[in-house]
């Protein structure tokens, strides 16, 4: 299985926030954000809020560079529960030895990032971008609703992986915290996504990781989105 990892760049006009930072080279091939917004006329001064989903080291890795912020300019908005378990030196001492980069790592954000917002449920961080509880991947897994124009785009970090999902809820991945919670999450969120019919962004899906939840002969299946590059 070909496991990516898609970050978003949202611009309302007024604003650029970013959804996740990425691994930034500490996982994989990985680390071309930078090129990616440099081809879009963007540095990293340019970004006024950076939306971490959730604190794994493939989603906030990029927001530190050299030990120093990344993101000079911007508002971090991470949900409280997954600030309070990442920086909690209980956890991490207990913790495998997988996670323990991303127990360094949060440290670095919170001392980093003195403009950053623990977040508490779901809320509207500015016109049309709003925060969706997804807990279980971590305690404060979250996801991005955008709407404009009547349509709208869910990003639901690693709620989705690929091959296995929206089919199988109960199968998990190694990095998945709360399986029960992670399962009853999919488990509702899936029937509703495929109802509405939204536009979902998944992480770790084929690039660029679009597509919907289709309900098919009582399962659940995913189908791939068109898309095009644009001007």
């Amino acid at each position: 299985v070909r496991f990516l990892f898609n970050q978003y760049l949202v611009e309302d006009g007024e604003r650029r926030i970013l959804i996740d930072a990425g691994a930034a080279g500490s996982i994989g091939q990985t680390g071309q954000l930078p090129q990616a917004l440099a081809t879009l006329g963007l540095k990293p001064d340019d970004i006024d809020a950076v939306i971490v989903t959730h604190m794994h080291q493939d989603h906030m890795g990029g927001l530190i560079l050299g030990g120093k912020n990344n993101y000079p300019g911007a508002e971090l908005y991470i949900d409280r529960r997954d600030v309070s378990h990442w920086t909690d030196p209980a956890k991490r001492n207990g913790a495998p030895d997988f996670l323990q980069t991303s127990f360094k790592m949060a440290d670095e954000v919170v001392r980093l990032y003195p403009r950053l917002q623990a977040i508490d449920g779901e809320r509207e961080i500015t016109r049309g971008v709003s925060i969706v509880d997804l807990t279980g991947h971590t305690p404060g897994h979250i996801g991005v609703r955008i709407e404009d124009g009547g349509k709208s785009l869910i990003m639901v970090s690693d709620m989705i992986f690929p091959v296995v999902h929206p089919g199988a809820t109960d199968v998990f991945f190694l990095f998945e915290q709360d399986r029960a919670a992670a399962k009853a999450m999919r488990d509702r969120f899936f029937p509703l996504a495929a109802s509405e019919g939204a536009l979902i962004a998944a992480t770790h899906m084929p690039f660029p990781g679009l597509g919907r939840v289709v309900a098919d002969r009582g399962q659940m299946r995913w189908d791939v989105a068109d898309w095009a590059l644009q001007d």
